[in-house]
């Protein structure tokens, strides 16, 4: 009877925790115990050398230290140690990528093109939710309803956030198109995945994914012309620039993109399905991050060095909401929406200090496109998301020691 390769236990639970949250807590919950699991049935092949040798997964065991420790200047303990039991992962994580042998170029395959697969069956599974709400729609009478394809809408079959799911598709895409990786071997697979991504990071509706997105395919073309003549690349940004305007006109011809756009800019834009009361009662809430980020500065500017205690954050934010008179960041109990603000106000100086120093150390000595494509997702995302709930961390410290681990193979 043949043996059984354990090895692949640790391999299929690696898969399972790398797609996170995105269908569910209970998958991201699901893929760490997995992932724990296969760990333990390698338990005889752990190794501590190449966690002693990198500094790089002290960090996050660092950050999550930090957090255990000012839970005792907390002032309000029982948020603190639910956050803390959600930020196990920056514990767990690093032992297990540290202590085990790297993943080699077969199993990286395995892990990255499920990955990218299990985003893309994700975003097609609510893409075909929402043409069937659209049928329905119809057949009852109603006209072209955009916003069934748009946002939160759009993943409403899941409950998930266009951000954080952005993130996971722009990894996606990353992976794609990193010919290093070289996933699909056909070209004409590879351009309709990254098409088929662009267009979800579209509908998904994150102007901080939107950033991110050109950012990463300009490096791209950057890196796979810059070595080219003149010549090539004059038509390489001219074809860029040219596209970029054909989508953008494109974009603005869509009425719940058009409004995006218009809100963006301090311009109401009235579209049928809109709620005109809304529209027409303005409040806190249409000043957008820059009011709930100045409200944030307020209660970070009271303990800037040590912060306010793991836990603390909402809590305090909410005196700042209500002495400001900000009604909606109450009654929607909003934190910062940054994770760098986060860190800052609950941990001061030391905790952002340590998110930061963390970031850094996953870029340091690195050449890798994909790792420059991940910590760019993770730095400009923490400015407009506090990427610690669960939506985020998982996303976080998975790939942070996963890259971090074949970076030092």
């Amino acid at each position: 009877m043949p043996s059984i390769n354990l090895r692949w236990f640790l391999i299929f639970g690696a898969l399972i925790a790398s797609t996170g949250y995105i269908y569910s807590t209970f998958t991201g919950s699901l893929g760490m115990i997995l992932f724990c699991f296969g760990y333990l049935c390698n338990i005889k092949k752990i190794s501590f050398l190449g966690f002693f040798q990198s500094k790089k997964f002290w960090a996050p065991i660092l950050f999550f230290s930090i957090t255990v420790v000012f839970l005792f200047h907390s002032n309000n303990i029982s948020q603190g140690l639910e956050d803390i039991s959600r930020a196990l992962p920056l514990f767990i994580y690093p032992i297990i990528f540290g202590t085990t042998k790297p993943f080699n170029l077969k199993e990286n395959r395995f892990i990255t093109k499920g990955f990218s697969l299990a985003v893309l069956i994700f975003l097609v599974i609510c893409l075909a939710v929402a043409i069937f709400r659209q049928v329905q729609f119809s057949i009852e009478g109603g006209p072209f309803n955009w916003y069934f394809f748009y946002r939160f809408d759009f993943l409403k079959i899941f409950d998930q956030h266009p951000t954080y799911i952005g993130m996971y598709t722009l990894l996606a895409i990353v992976f794609i198109i990193d010919k290093s990786l070289n996933l699909f071997k056909n070209d004409w697979v590879k351009w309709l995945l990254f098409l088929s991504f662009s267009f979800f990071i579209l509908i998904l509706g994150s102007r901080i994914c939107y950033g991110i997105y050109l950012i990463l395919v300009g490096l791209f073309i950057y890196k796979a012309y810059h070595k080219q003549s003149l010549k090539v690349k004059l038509k390489a940004v001219a074809t860029t620039i040219i596209s970029l305007i054909v989508l953008g006109v494109i974009c603005l011809q869509i009425p719940i993109i058009k409004e995006r756009v218009y809100y963006t800019i301090g311009v109401n834009y009235d579209y049928q399905y809109n709620d005109s009361n809304s529209i027409k009662n303005s409040n806190d809430i249409e000043q957008g991050r820059m009011l709930l980020w100045s409200d944030a500065f307020v209660a970070i500017k009271e303990q800037p060095f040590f912060g306010h205690g793991t836990g603390s954050g909402k809590r305090v934010l909410r005196s700042v909401y209500e002495k400001n008179g900000h009604t909606s960041f109450l009654e929607k109990d909003y934190n910062t929406h940054s994770t760098y603000l986060e860190t800052w106000l609950e941990g001061g100086f030391i905790l952002l200090g340590s998110y930061v120093w963390m970031l850094f150390l996953l870029l340091k000595g690195s050449k890798s496109y994909t790792i420059l494509g991940f910590f760019l997702i993770i730095v400009l995302a923490s400015f407009t998301e506090t990427l610690f709930l669960s939506k985020g961390l998982l996303f976080l410290s998975f790939f942070y020691c996963y890259f971090i681990r074949q970076s030092h193979e």
